[in-house]
């Protein structure tokens, strides 16, 4: 396992680097969550706050608007007033973008999200939308999220029904 994983150590530390994601949102709260220690690699620090099951190196590919779930404590906070950026799956289910990405456009803003539904390439059925919040929105993990990505790799958590 470790001849695997310290070539993906340097590939994730040197995709760090170059990928930044921004947060769409007010507060992480990830004190109050269950982590794990912190390690350096390439320069870097990182601390353990979830887990994805990646069984086989094609789980490793990103598929657009499908459902991965992720293993972690943790709670995502929004204040009444703010602006949510959401995907609505074909079924109801509702994503709040919990990241931006400037993965694939480095020239991403948080000023851009709310055309951003121009952007995308929607698969059939899904809705992108930007809504002001009227009371404030926490949506915690204990144990697991569920998230999607869309096509430019930003990420989204789906709201409990």
């Amino acid at each position: 396992m470790d001849e695997v994983r310290r070539p993906l150590d340097r590939q994730v530390a040197r995709r760090r680097r170059r990928d930044p994601q921004r947060p769409a949102l007010l507060a992480l709260d990830a004190a109050t969550g269950k982590t794990g220690g912190s390690t350096t690699i390439g320069g870097l620090r990182f601390r353990k706050v979830a887990t994805i099951s990646i069984p086989t190196v094609n789980d490793l590919v990103r598929m657009p608007y499908s459902e991965r779930t992720i293993e972690r404590h943790n709670a995502w906070a929004w204040n009444a007033g703010r602006t949510v950026y959401e995907l609505v799956a074909p079924s109801g289910a509702t994503y709040v973008m919990q990241s931006y990405a400037q993965i694939k456009d480095k020239s991403l803003r948080l000023a851009d999200l709310r055309s951003l539904r121009s952007r995308l390439s929607l698969p059939q059925g899904w809705i992108y939308r930007h809504r002001k919040l009227r009371r404030d929105l926490r949506l915690a993990a204990h144990g697991s999220a569920t998230i999607v990505q869309d096509d430019l790799e930003n990420t989204y958590q789906r709201e409990p029904k």
